[in-house]
């Protein structure tokens, strides 16, 4: 479909047909019973958590996901630039490296799930880190196939098996007065991270190019050392 002319917005617009089945999900889901056993619902919760001893837990593990994304969004946004431009694949053939690399790699979901309750949270963080890392900067710098296929895999397997062990610590970290607005004010950082990434990258690919920018960001890889202090 990106190959067709003016196939792109198709592509888009399919994506939006996943919002028609919101109004389903709003009926069908109830009310969590660990809310409702709340006697009084706080009143500003984020001003609360920002004042309570768990602030500190919150900044530590924003700031974590902020530059985490930033790198990923990065590496991600320009990865079939990568193929198609620099490598010279077919859109066609890029989107195939990128499905069977990540296909391959879905699998870290599932591994990190249980990596998360066997061996912790903070331990499958920074693995799965590592690995994101690993894959994405890889990927910038080979040109033989299965390599490539390789770097796609270790950056996908990491981000997926990213995705529960931050989720538990979301739920785990903070008390149930001011957990969904702390968790909702960690993903909005994240999205701040990301567009931080892109502007990032605005200013470095047309100086020194795409495959020295990606590890340009590689400061990034601060983001792993205060999951390790996190409680």
């Amino acid at each position: 479909l990106a190959d067709r002319a003016d196939g792109w917005r198709l592509v888009f617009t399919l994506s939006a047909l996943g919002l028609s089945i919101v109004p389903f999900l709003f009926r069908s889901l109830h009310e969590s019973p660990i809310f409702e056993i709340v006697e009084e619902p706080a009143r500003h919760p984020l001003l609360r958590l920002l004042r309570s001893p768990f602030a500190r837990v919150f900044w530590i593990s924003a700031f974590a996901v902020l530059l985490a994304s930033a790198f990923s969004a990065v590496g991600l946004a320009f990865s079939t630039e990568r193929l198609v431009d620099d490598l010279g694949y077919s859109t066609a053939a890029a989107v195939a490296i990128s499905l069977v690399g990540g296909t391959l790699g879905g699998i870290g979901f599932f591994i990190g799930g249980r990596l998360a309750d066997v061996v912790g949270r903070r331990v499958t963080t920074v693995l799965s880190l590592v690995l994101v890392l690993a894959g994405g900067v890889t990927l910038y710098y080979v040109e033989y196939l299965p390599l490539i296929v390789l770097a796609i895999v270790a950056s996908t397997f990491g981000s997926f098996a990213f995705v529960p062990a931050s989720a538990s610590h979301r739920a785990e970290l903070f008390p149930t007065e001011f957990r969904t607005s702390g968790g909702t004010a960690g993903a909005y950082l994240a999205m701040v991270g990301s567009a931080g990434g892109l502007g990032f990258g605005a200013f470095t690919i047309d100086r020194i190019g795409l495959s020295a920018t990606v590890p340009a960001s590689i400061a990034t890889v601060t983001s792993l050392f205060p999951w390790t202090s996190a409680s």
